[in-house]
């Protein structure tokens, strides 16, 4: 018996991805206050997603450990923020992030254990 699963959902879509990243890059203004506050799930998920695209990008050397370091600090940023008491939709998109990061194809990983 074989049980194929289909990840084709996009777990943090350009339309609700995008504000948090323009956020977060605006985070000061040129007077050096904080407009408005950036959360740590919040960076996490920008994390994942930094982690994502550059483990999956052509261009980057093979043994680049960048993709390892967004995954690093995307972790730290879960943690420091109790992800596990109080999530947001932030965190669980990170989670489901980091699940593709850490094991891309799910389908293949089944069908060796089915």
């Amino acid at each position: 018996m074989t049980l194929k699963l289909i990840s084709s959902h996009d777990p943090a879509p350009r339309n609700t991805f995008q504000p948090v990243f323009d956020k977060a890059y605006r985070a000061r203004s040129s007077k050096g206050q904080v407009e408005e506050p950036v959360y740590l799930q919040q960076l996490a998920l920008i994390f994942a997603v930094l982690a994502v695209g550059s483990h999956h990008n052509l261009e980057i050397p093979a043994n680049d450990t960048g993709a390892e370091e967004f995954v690093s600090m995307s972790k730290m940023c879960l943690t420091a923020d109790d992800f596990l008491n109080h999530n947001t939709m932030a965190g669980i998109q990170t989670v489901v992030c980091l699940q593709r990061y850490i094991l891309p194809d799910v389908s293949s990983f089944l069908d060796t254990i089915v």
